[in-house]
């Protein structure tokens, strides 16, 4: 079972950072692969590009993909002003992005699309993965568990053997229940062992 983390994209922690009582020069992800990079001379972690959680319609600017070029350029720009983050541009794999992108068949199916993801999601080697997407997206892949999905605020969860994501208060509950039920078992065994033995 894997451990999961959920992120919806909103506003970026530089923007929200006098807020949260932090300074604008925090590490940000690109961070992650720069220290990597000095330690070991490489990078493990990986970013990786998938259109199949992508959202698309309804006119928002949001839901349109970027030509990676014209996004490449865009991020190499900001991250130059508030962050030496630039060489974890060269470590995001986009190879999962259809050869028409940004055009993508806005009439796929989605319930097919998202469980491509998970079914790919599940057979990657790491155990713990985030993933940054849309409102929508993270309430279709939790199966509408939730009604709410803030800015920028990680949603703990668990991938399942079978592919399919939980959030990780549910699986405790579920745990919880299931100990709860085994020892209710557990204690009726003994009862009835007690009743044998007082009725001999």
């Amino acid at each position: 079972m894997k451990h999961g983390v959920l992120i919806r994209h909103g506003q970026s922690l530089g923007q929200t950072a006098r807020q949260q009582g932090l300074s604008r020069q925090d590490s940000t992800l690109g961070d992650i692969i720069e220290n990597e990079i000095k330690d070991n001379g490489v990078a493990s972690t990986y970013f990786v590009a998938n259109s199949d959680i992508s959202e698309t319609g309804k006119g928002i600017p949001e839901n349109r993909g970027t030509a990676i070029n014209v996004l490449l350029k865009d991020l190499r720009g900001k991250l130059s002003i508030v962050s030496p983050s630039i060489v974890s541009l060269e470590h995001i794999d986009f190879s999962m992005l259809p050869d028409s992108w940004p055009e993508i068949n806005e009439k796929s199916e989605k319930k097919r699309k998202l469980e491509r993801f998970l079914v790919w999601l599940s057979n990657r080697q790491e155990e713990n993965i985030a993933v940054v997407c849309h409102h929508n997206v993270i309430r279709w892949l939790l199966n509408n568990s939730i009604d709410r999905v803030p800015n920028c605020v990680p949603i703990e969860c668990f991938l399942t053997d079978d592919s399919k994501l939980v959030l990780k208060s549910e699986q405790s509950e579920s745990a919880t229940s299931k100990e709860d039920n085994n020892s209710t078992i557990k204690s009726r065994k003994i009862a009835r062992s007690r009743n044998c033995n007082l009725n001999k």
